[in-house]
């Protein structure tokens, strides 16, 4: 006999979906079916076996926009769960918190050389440089550092489907030998289909089986991510006569120059002031643990 599928027998398919059914009166034959055989253009199917449910014909495609409208009650499940091995790690620059100067202060005369007070000095902070109470001195700095920084945690690469299947209620008639007479559906594939939860194999009367599920576990995580490859650069800028980094009459000296400062007092200041130069690079972010289907679900059709 044909099972009729009411509400109260919802089977939850995928997240809030009910399972696929049919309210009696969504037959278009009456309680005791036809006994007339089945129009030509109709589906025609056997009788839905025990442990089973259906009829109901699908429509498969890799994009779920493209499925055709359910005019019944419908369900989407999935198959082929692809890009699950992937972390994605992303890099950014913070030069005021990872790059330093290493400044050098010389006796006027000395052409950098000789005599040295080093200063090491982080970015983006003023700094006394001259404990050496020289009234003139040559500043000579060097950058220190690599601005490269991880950009928050690794997160895997999102799971996707690249198959989705819309199960939809076969306008069915239940005919007088047990059979199903159906009315072919729009855009859905010629065929009457039946299901089952599990993995389990097709009754032979429903040969061509197709294995779909409704989620999937994800248990995946990322190994931290690190980056490198940057360089620190900008400038030291100087201000004799003032501890407090006034931006009034200051020196600026790129890196790597060898450059007089003079009237210094016994307190001149400088600042450091970075910039990120290079390419970073991420390393790490490797995938451990994997993303599995889960709640499979079987459907079988006709041939």
């Amino acid at each position: 006999m044909i099972r009729r599928w009411g509400r109260a027998a919802c089977l939850a398919i995928v997240m809030n979906a009910c399972s696929l059914g049919f309210d009696g009166e969504q037959y278009q034959g009456s309680g005791g079916g036809s006994d007339g055989p089945c129009p030509a253009d109709a589906l025609h199917a056997p009788a839905v076996p025990d442990g089973w449910q259906g009829p109901v014909q699908i429509a498969t495609a890799p994009d779920e926009a493209a499925l055709p409208s359910c005019p019944f009650i419908s369900s989407l499940v999935h198959a082929d769960l692809t890009g699950a091995s992937d972390c994605a790690c992303t890099c950014g620059v913070d030069p005021a918190s990872k790059c330093s100067a290493y400044t050098n202060l010389y006796p006027d005369g000395a052409n950098c050389g000789g005599v040295t007070q080093g200063v090491s000095l982080p970015a983006e902070t003023c700094h006394s440089i001259n404990t050496f109470g020289l009234d003139s001195g040559e500043v000579v700095w060097q950058p220190m550092g690599d601005p490269c920084v991880a950009m928050g945690l690794a997160q895997p690469t999102p799971a996707e489907w690249s198959m989705h299947t819309l199960l939809c209620a076969a306008s069915a008639t239940p005919m007088g030998d047990g059979s199903v007479c159906a009315t072919p559906l729009s855009g859905f594939d010629p065929l009457i289909c039946i299901y089952a939860d599990g993995e389990g194999e097709c009754p032979s009367e429903f040969p061509m089986r197709h294995q779909h599920y409704k989620n999937y576990r994800d248990e995946r995580s990322c190994t931290p991510c690190s980056c490198s490859g940057g360089a620190c650069g900008g400038d030291v800028v100087v201000t004799p006569g003032d501890s407090n980094c006034s931006p009034m009459n200051t020196i600026t000296i790129p890196p790597e120059e060898c450059k007089l400062v003079s009237g210094l007092s016994s307190m001149p200041s400088a600042i450091y002031v970075a910039e990120a130069t290079g390419t970073c690079a991420a390393t790490g972010g490797e995938v451990t643990g994997e993303v599995t289907p889960s709640e499979p679900l079987v459907v079988c059709c006709t041939s």
